[in-house]
């Protein structure tokens, strides 16, 4: 996940451009992405609700397989999308780089979420009005830079978003655009985090919920990045707020 240190790398995203839409999930966007997805499926002909599962920096890992089953036993379809892979970073030191913030931010992927979202409206077995959206560190970045960019049918049919540990500093578009959607979003954090600021999500959560934006967080003490990597009562917390979250959202 890209550090808090590197606020010259999001200097240099304002000067690129970093605020501006989001560019279109245009067709090669199907093509790069479909071939490396991974779906789990509950039994029966459905339509089910579906979620997106979004990595972190490192690519699509043993964690995002196990949230993606779990979802699928409480009923869901769970997409999980590999943004690494079907642009050749796959190396140790592509992904590292990816961590640095150094290639492929959060806005970039934040057109993988939205082309991912119209992928699972084409499902037979997917009801289109009832997805969500979880992803983690880099991939809780892209969903809530989706929200501050996408128009109303971007997130057609999009009931929820929960965002772990996200990315929340100079070269978040939320963080400079607001969320511009009203799409229910919780985000989960660590006190202790030394990846990202978690202060910094603290405070789009307060601008946006004062605006009237329906978006939730909560922090844990004493847990850092990456928290439901291994069990804690923080982590049995967080499964349990989301499948609360989730079930209001989606059913």
């Amino acid at each position: 996940m890209i550090r808090r240190a590197h606020g010259a790398v999001g200097l240099i995203a304002l000067a690129a451009g970093c605020v501006a839409s989001l560019p279109p999930a245009d067709a090669t966007l199907q093509p790069m992405l479909r071939p490396h997805d991974a779906l789990y499926r509950p039994d029966g002909a459905g339509p089910f609700p579906a979620v997106v599962v979004l990595h972190g920096c490192l690519g699509v890992r043993s964690k995002d397989t196990r949230w993606a089953e779990r979802l699928r036993d409480q009923g869901y379809v769970a997409l999980v999308v590999d943004s690494l892979t079907g642009r050749g970073l796959t190396t140790v030191e592509q992904r590292r780089d990816v961590c640095s913030g150094w290639t492929l931010w959060g806005g970039t992927r934040a057109a993988d979420v939205r082309a991912s979202l119209a992928h699972l409206r084409t499902l037979p077995y997917v009801d289109g009005a009832r997805l969500g959206v979880i992803g983690f560190s880099h991939g809780a970045w892209a969903a809530l830079d989706l929200l501050s960019t996408a128009s109303e049918d971007d997130v057609r049919g999009l009931r929820a978003v929960v965002a772990f540990y996200p990315y929340c500093g100079m070269a978040s578009r939320a963080r400079w655009l607001g969320f511009r959607v009203d799409v229910p979003t919780l985000l989960l954090l660590g006190e202790a985090d030394r990846v990202i600021s978690t202060e910094q999500c603290v405070g789009l959560v307060r601008r946006e919920a004062s605006g009237g934006r329906p978006v939730a967080i909560t922090v844990y003490p004493d847990v850092g990045h990456s928290f439901d990597w291994r069990s804690s009562p923080a982590t049995e917390d967080a499964r349990r707020r989301v499948g609360a979250f989730l079930g209001e959202a989606l059913r």
